[in-house]
């Protein structure tokens, strides 16, 4: 993927997550049937067997959206 493609991506993403941005995971799953578009739960299932979350799905998929804002954020500006 060429870096403008990723900037699309990432702009696209952030559009689409934007109304979920301080949601939290009970209303994450009230929203959802199964799954978040974006965040798949065999995702968070490896997140659980590296030990990098004790969250559940719900919560997880919450707290990654929040990362995925602070790390644009940096990003942005980083670049300005």
């Amino acid at each position: 993927m060429s870096p403008q493609e990723q900037v699309a991506a990432q702009t696209k993403k952030l559009e689409e997550l934007d109304h979920e941005r301080h949601v939290s995971g009970y209303v994450l799953a009230t929203t959802y049937d199964f799954e978040h578009p974006h965040y798949p739960r065999s995702a968070w299932r490896t997140a659980v067997e590296e030990q990098s979350t004790i969250t559940g799905y719900w919560d997880w998929v919450a707290n990654e959206i929040e990362h995925f804002f602070n790390d644009a954020e940096s990003s942005i500006g980083e670049s300005e």
